[in-house]
């Protein structure tokens, strides 16, 4: 059984989904344009032994958000009024491609309340020049925001680049449709301004998963042109917490087989 539960978090009114009835929690953030019901196949997999508290992010599904950001406060404020509401101290976190980078910022926020991470297709394992240009610089931001307003030149770039084979198809048609309609480019602004501040400082981040013994465990796909598998051998350098798995799938990769595959390695944890 499926129940939509909210929280209230300074003036926002956030929306998640939880199933199971375990002891243990887990708190889930899905990928960019996707909602919390996108994880039904992991909460399925994993109820009744867990309770997976599926968040909708903000700007996506039921959540309703305003103009503030997701800052690191907010963001520690709901996984703990989420742990308290269900009576529990400490939790595990799983994330889908942006909503890993989430997960692994609360690890280096607040690892001591981390019993487990799960992180699939995760964006976030290597530092994004491109993201913090774009969010976090004066000309990149503009740069960026010209783009959101009139992006025929972006696509024409995009095009080229895809023709002469420097960009990918599957990345040619990723990095553009979200640029193709007007409510496309407005969530786009949106969300990448929201979550700017929730990208893991990677140094602290392994100091505390190897700090904690946390538990780790990374779900690629070896066909993957989004988050390529390269940058999950970057990360787990040196971290001997972390059961890297590369499926044979793309950056598509949460199906039954693969939350079947998840629920069968944290049980036996």
């Amino acid at each position: 059984m499926t129940t939509s539960c909210y929280i209230d978090l300074d003036g926002a009114r956030v929306h998640y989904l939880l199933t199971g009835t375990g002891m243990r929690l887990i708190i889930a953030f899905h990928g960019y344009g996707l909602d919390a019901a996108s994880l039904h196949l992991l909460a399925d997999a994993l109820a009744p032994g867990y309770m997976f508290a599926s968040v909708d992010l903000p700007h996506h599904g039921q959540t309703m958000w305003g103009d503030n950001r997701l800052t690191r406060h907010r963001l520690v404020t709901l996984a703990r009024q989420i742990a308290a509401r269900h009576g529990v101290s400490r939790f595990s976190l799983a994330g889908y491609s942006l909503g890993g980078r989430i997960c692994m910022t609360l690890v280096e926020l607040v690892p001591e309340l981390v019993e487990d991470l799960i992180l699939i297709a995760p964006d976030g394992l290597v530092f994004n020049l491109a993201y913090y240009l774009a969010t976090h610089n004066f000309a990149g931001r503009q740069l960026f925001r010209s783009i959101l307003n009139k992006p025929s030149g972006f696509f024409k770039l995009a095009d080229w680049l895809a023709r002469k084979k420097i960009l990918s198809n599957s990345k040619h048609k990723f990095v553009t449709q979200y640029l193709e309609t007007r409510a496309a480019r407005e969530m786009l602004g949106k969300v990448w301004h929201g979550t700017k501040d929730l990208v893991p400082e990677h140094k602290l981040l392994k100091q505390n998963i190897v700090a904690y013994r946390i538990p780790v465990y990374l779900y690629m796909g070896k066909f993957d042109s989004v988050i390529p598998v390269e940058h999950a051998h970057r990360f787990c350098r040196d971290l001997k917490t972390v059961r890297l798995e590369v499926l044979q799938k793309g950056h598509k990769i949460l199906d039954a087989q693969t939350a079947n595959l998840i629920a069968a390695q944290l049980l036996k944890s």
